[in-house]
């Protein structure tokens, strides 16, 4: 468990050009048991304008608890005009 002390504003940017670059929202932190990793999965949005017309799913890995690092191949699920909240589970030993 993270606990901050105080807020250090804001952890995670838009991107300029890329998916997520009208909006993040939505975010599922998980921390695979096995390698001890984070991961943040997050709903990104290229266009609030037109309410939020192209959704995708985005990945970021945590390096400490307040840095991260994109996925090189985000996003990892794109839709049109339907609402995505990313969540993680295992089943039968898979994500």
């Amino acid at each position: 468990m993270i606990r901050l002390k105080k807020h250090l504003g804001i952890l995670l940017e838009p991107s300029s050009q890329d998916f997520d670059r009208g909006a993040l929202t939505f975010g599922w932190l998980f921390k695979d048991p096995d390698d001890k990793t984070g991961y943040l999965y997050y709903t990104g949005s290229s266009c609030i304008r037109l309410n939020y017309s192209k959704v995708s799913i985005g990945l970021d890995k945590i390096l400490d608890g307040i840095n991260f690092v994109k996925y090189s191949e985000n996003p990892l699920i794109s839709t049109s005009w339907v609402p995505v909240t990313p969540a993680v589970f295992k089943a039968m030993d898979k994500y």
